[in-house]
């Protein structure tokens, strides 16, 4: 094979795994897991969903999202569960979930992934919006 058709073998392969590379990337979208928070279609209580809203939102996306363990799907996932516990009546497994939520974001600023001031800000954020029994 000479160098020319070498060189143009060459190119054709780079063009192709472009195009091909190209096309699957805009067919496929990112794993559900990926995402920093949990796509739960509908929360067990109005107030978990204002929580993640406000976590999610402009003030507190980058401190919420900067621990590299990801347990922000986590945390909602736990405040959920403490929704559903509420609703069954059983307000002391629901006081475990959130005491839960809150070691989690203690254990994040003595790792270092957030200040005092900002795991602070977080936990204020969860409990402007907890139900009084769960304080």
């Amino acid at each position: 094979m000479t160098i020319n058709r070498m060189k143009v073998l060459a190119v054709v392969m780079a063009l192709s795994l472009l195009f091909v590379g190209g096309a699957l990337t805009s067919t496929v979208q990112a794993a559900p897991w990926i995402s920093p928070t949990p796509e739960i279609e509908r929360y067990a209580a109005d107030w978990v969903t204002a929580v993640q809203n406000e976590l999610t939102g402009s003030d507190l996306r980058w401190t919420f999202a900067n621990d590299p363990r990801n347990p922000q799907a986590a945390i909602l996932k736990m405040l959920n569960q403490a929704a559903v516990a509420m609703k069954d009546g059983n307000t002391g497994l629901a006081k475990d979930f959130v005491a839960r939520v809150f070691s989690i974001l203690e254990e994040g600023a003595e790792l270092g992934y957030y200040t005092s001031d900002e795991m602070s800000s977080v936990k204020q954020a969860i409990e402007r919006h907890l139900p009084k029994a769960l304080v």
